[in-house]
């Protein structure tokens, strides 16, 4: 099989997966959505607007990562994220078709903790 004939979600990953070697099922998330930076309240480098958009951005793309809604900081305010996408479903999604065309494996580490890798 080639990759011509996977999703796009699939290709992503198997050429993360090729570029990074083995990686850890929940470091796979950043192969399709980089981690955004998160700027402190007490920063003085950056503006309050920067701040605030920084810290949801961030705060989201947790909330993302995890599939959970979940209450965290903004500001010093508490915000209530709820997930507009599930990101590790995502990878999963992609794996299993990786997988079952002969192209990734996986390793466990206990715990269930899983590090991918391309074949």
């Amino acid at each position: 099989m080639t990759t011509k004939t996977l999703s796009a979600a699939a290709q992503t990953l198997y050429n993360g997966l090729k570029s990074n070697g083995a990686t850890w099922a929940q470091n796979c998330v950043k192969f399709f959505h980089s981690e955004p930076k998160y700027i402190g309240t007490l920063d003085a480098n950056y503006t309050e607007e920067e701040k605030e958009n920084s810290q949801r951005a961030y705060w989201q793309w947790n909330v993302n990562l995890n599939g959970v809604a979940n209450t965290r900081p903004v500001l010093g305010k508490t915000v209530l994220f709820e997930p507009t996408a599930n990101y590790s479903k995502e990878v999963h999604e992609a794996y299993q078709e990786l997988s079952k065309s002969g192209m990734a494996g996986e390793q466990n580490n206990g715990y269930n903790e899983y590090r991918f890798y391309a074949k």
